[in-house]
């Protein structure tokens, strides 16, 4: 995957919750958008939307 300054929807579902946020890839990491918070990770090897979740 290429980086990509265009933001992405993810959604999980963990312990019977749905979460809905947004996630874009750029220089290597994943940044994640949930809420008011915003959460940066490197994602090598494994998946950006792996990472993202």
């Amino acid at each position: 995957m290429t980086d990509s300054y265009e933001t992405r929807e993810i959604e999980i579902e963990l312990d019977g919750m749905r979460y809905r946020g947004r996630y874009r890839v750029m220089a290597g990491s994943v940044i994640v958008y949930y809420e008011s918070e915003i959460k940066f990770a490197e994602f090598g090897m494994t998946g950006p939307e792996v990472v993202a979740k």
